[in-house]
């Protein structure tokens, strides 16, 4: 794989562009859920979504920049995504209270549940050790499809297949960068599913 190839996967598959592919993949699978949305239903869920899990978190990161709090989007250092972390969990949760109030059914508002859980957990973490926050997100759409999956009985092997490929092109990109070690990919990517597993578990 080339570094420019790397690059432009790893800008494609940024944690923040993760809810709003997930919201769009439900609406194309066969869910009761999705069915029971109007297209104008979808398209005002998918602009609430889009709005605070993409468009804010990304003014606050540039916020975060001209305030000299972070040297560079890319967020090289672990100290450096302590601030935009902080922000993505208090968007994510704000998510979830909108899609919440908004009644729309739950499997909706149950993935940014345990993507705001995921963002406390790498914030946590950040502290430590610099995990991948890339394969954070992976594991946690992996982790959220496959108890979907186990609870309510949904036939979709080839979705989780190719979403394994999928976070493998990912993990690849990120170690080829040099963003991470092999050992970051792994445990960002076992974090993010069990993360989400233990939602399914205990709630």
């Amino acid at each position: 794989m080339e570094d420019r190839i790397a690059r432009v996967i790893s800008v494609l598959f940024h944690p923040v562009f993760l809810p709003l592919y997930l919201l769009l993949l439900l609406f194309n699978m066969d869910l009761y859920a999705s069915l029971l949305l109007s297209w104008k239903g979808k398209l005002l869920l998918a602009g609430i979504v889009a709005f605070t899990t993409l468009i804010m978190p990304m003014i606050f990161t540039w916020v975060f920049y001209r305030m000299k709090l972070i040297s560079s989007v890319r967020m090289i250092s672990k100290e450096e995504r302590i601030y935009p972390l902080l922000a993505q969990s208090v968007f994510f949760y704000l998510t979830y209270y909108l899609l919440k109030q908004a009644q729309v059914p739950m499997v909706f508002s149950f993935y940014m549940l345990g993507a705001t859980f995921l963002a406390v957990c790498a914030l946590v973490i950040t502290f430590y050790y610099k995990i991948s926050l890339h394969m954070m997100g992976m594991g946690g759409i992996f982790g959220f499809l496959l108890g979907l999956s186990m609870r309510f009985d949904l036939p979709i092997p080839a979705t989780i297949a190719g979403l394994i490929l999928i976070s493998g092109i990912v993990g690849a990109a990120r170690i080829k960068s040099d963003s991470h070690k092999i050992s970051e990919v792994y445990s960002g990517f076992l974090v993010g599913t069990t993360g989400m597993l233990l939602l399914f578990l205990f709630l």
